[in-house]
């Protein structure tokens, strides 16, 4: 089962607040079919990615991530058999800040 999950589902992104929460609540079930496919032999994986280039973020300022890209990463992540890839410069940045300091990138993102 492929995910395809905004990254502001780790962390809220305040001017599409609705959206990030509606991600993450989409997390959250991917995360329990994950434990609950396990057993049948059925893996999860989650591509996380920040912004695509689509209608709905016109608005945003680049990098985005295309269709392509998004794409490329599935593959990519299908073929390394891991549970959780980022696609995406925004994606990878937000995964590496929030392992170093969580609190510090949600005060930026509110801010």
């Amino acid at each position: 089962f492929v995910n395809l999950i905004s990254v502001h589902a780790l962390m809220n992104w305040p001017e599409f607040g609705s959206y990030s929460a509606t991600e993450a609540a989409c997390l959250s079930a991917a995360q329990c079919m994950r434990a609950e496919l396990r057993p049948g032999g059925v893996k999860v994986l989650n591509v996380f990615f920040g912004p695509l280039e689509t209608e709905w973020f016109q608005t945003v300022p680049p990098p985005k991530v295309t269709p392509a890209a998004l794409a490329n990463a599935v593959i990519r992540a299908l073929k390394q058999g891991v549970e959780d890839a980022f696609a995406g410069d925004i994606a990878e940045d937000i995964r590496q800040r929030l392992a170093v300091n969580p609190k510090a990138l949600e005060r930026e993102m509110a801010g």
